[in-house]
Order: C-alpha cells, then sequence, then structure tokens
C-alpha cells in the first residue's frame, strides 16, 4: 500500500502477522487468512492510503510435504523395505 501514514499503520498493526517498509509511506502488509484483507483495505483507504497490489501467498507443495514429513503425526515408516 501506498500514502500509509504511521497513524493509520499503527491504527491496524493488532490486524496483521507483519509489516515491512518498502519506502515513504509504502508498506507490505502480511495478513492472516482470516478474516479477509477487504477489512484491512478499507481501514486503510479510509485513512489515505492507496492498495497498490493484493497478492495471496500460499504454500508450495515442497513446503506442504516437508511439514507433513516432520510432522509428530506422520505415520512412521517401519519394515524392511520391501514395501510388503
Amino acid at each position: 500500500m501506498s500514502g500509509v501514514s504511521d497513524a493509520a499503520r499503527e491504527a491496524v498493526s493488532a490486524s496483521v502477522h507483519h509489516t515491512l517498509r518498502i519506502g515513504d509511506g509504502r508498506y507490505t502488509f502480511e495478513l492472516p487468512l482470516e478474516p479477509s484483507p477487504e477489512r484491512l483495505v478499507a481501514d486503510l483507504t479510509a485513512r489515505g492510503a492507496q492498495l497498490v497490489s493484493l497478492n495471496p501467498v500460499r504454500e508450495t507443495l515442497e513446503e506442504f510435504f516437508v511439514k507433513q514429513v516432520i510432522s509428530p503425526e506422520a505415520p512412521a515408516l517401519s519394515g524392511n523395505g520391501s514395501g510388503s
């Protein structure tokens, strides 16, 4: 978002996971999955900010696989490797 004042950034800080300043009045906001981003965008635009882009960040298949493999609930591999 651009045109984000310090007051606007502080007003939404409890609603975001992470804020990164990328320039004068320009910030990226990492949002939780819920609630949807429309409320945050509305809050910021009401305070004079402009939406530059909204990009969903999705987990890659590799990240998902690694989480599943290292999860304590993952089924343990046992046996002699013959598959039977």
